[in-house]
């Protein structure tokens, strides 16, 4: 008999070896994918063990807890609001520009929070006093329709020009619109089409393509010389980064061959990632499509950027590696607006797994 369990449970440990090797040790958690919360996009994840649900919150950057009954829900939103603007003034004080643009929405009511239009308007004030695009809209915004302050139309066209300097959608649209109705100029039809095709342009990323150069920010960090990652908080990212598994196997989506490698260099030096990859992703306004396009790769006082192009913009991804894993940040550097934490499994010189806050972005070469 004791034989026999000995063989047994080698059998038993041999099995679960290799279904640890093949598949990963499972995490303590199962990813319950994204879903609005609090107003914005969180992702949910169960315990194994408890059965607890908890959601990733972009705004702390911390994992929270998700009550289980109806008025456990509405008493947790009722504290987590209380925690969030907390935090979030603590951070705007200290001139976070981030944390100052979701204070104005928040006041605003964008959100579904009680209105404070005058803190709102505070808010994006600040923001676009420090030539952020959303902070200069939303003060245009307020200023043309007289949201806690006199209406202004005129200086509401003065604010929406600048965030339109930096080839803002948004703002080319708002632009277009004042000078089709004479809202704080005079009317322009031909001048108002011209502002339309331009938001049309940017909205769809064809404005580099067309102006064949980015904006150009001068004692940038990284080596492509664009607005910086504003808000890269190592901390923040590990959490979001801690229970998303990224197994690097045969079966993963980033496995199979659709990277179009005969665009690139063949030539690939060693380890290093510097030179030319394809990149795709999915989710959010991609749904379950993949929208695919083109990165260049630097690296530059141990960080790892990503310039990525594709039909939707321009983006900038910095990384720091960690191990085996890539934990970073991107920004469409046109209007600076989607911006959020990225994970990557950097599973070889040719082949990165990634994701980020609402599906996967990999990148191949």
């Amino acid at each position: 008999m004791e034989g026999f369990l000995s063989t047994r449970w080698k059998s038993v440990l041999t099995v679960l070896v290799l279904a640890v090797g093949f598949w990963g040790w499972p995490t303590p958690y199962i990813n319950l994918g994204f879903r609005k919360y609090d107003g914005v996009d969180c992702f949910f994840r169960q315990s194994r063990i408890t059965g607890g649900i908890q959601y990733f919150h972009p705004v702390s950057g911390k994992w929270e807890k998700w009550a289980s009954t109806q008025d456990g829900r509405q008493e947790d939103s009722g504290n987590q609001q209380t925690r969030k603007i907390k935090s979030l003034l603590a951070r705007a004080q200290k001139g976070d520009v981030r944390a100052q643009t979701w204070l104005a929405h928040t006041y605003r009511g964008d959100y579904g929070d009680p209105k404070n239009l005058e803190e709102s308007l505070r808010w994006f004030k600040a923001a676009a006093e420090q030539g952020d695009t959303v902070g200069e809209n939303g003060y245009g915004w307020a200023l043309e329709h007289g949201l806690a302050v006199e209406p202004n139309p005129a200086e509401a066209v003065v604010w929406y020009r600048r965030a339109a300097s930096k080839n803002d959608g948004w703002a080319l649209d708002r632009l277009g619109r004042c000078y089709q109705n004479g809202v704080g100029v005079e009317a322009n039809p031909k001048e108002a089409q011209q502002y339309f095709e331009k938001a049309t342009r940017a909205k769809t990323g064809q404005a580099d393509k067309q102006d064949g150069q980015l904006p150009v920010a001068k004692n940038s960090r990284n080596p492509f010389s664009v607005r910086d990652i504003p808000d890269f908080d190592i901390e923040k990212i590990r959490a979001f980064a801690k229970d998303i598994s990224l197994a690097g196997g045969g079966q993963d989506p980033n496995a199979g061959s659709w990277a179009k490698e005969k665009e690139f260099d063949e030539k690939v030096s060693g380890e290093s990632l510097t030179g030319d990859w394809s990149g795709r992703w999915n989710g959010g306004s991609a749904a379950a499509n993949w929208v695919q396009g083109k990165a260049e790769v630097r690296e530059k006082d141990g960080r790892i950027y990503f310039l990525f192009r594709d039909n939707t913009g321009v983006y900038l991804m910095e990384a720091q590696k960690d191990g085996d894993r890539l934990l970073g940040r991107h920004i469409e550097i046109h209007s600076g607006r989607d911006e959020g934490p990225w994970v990557g499994r950097l599973v070889n010189s040719r082949r990165i797994d990634g994701q980020w806050a609402h599906g996967r972005w990999d990148f191949r070469r």
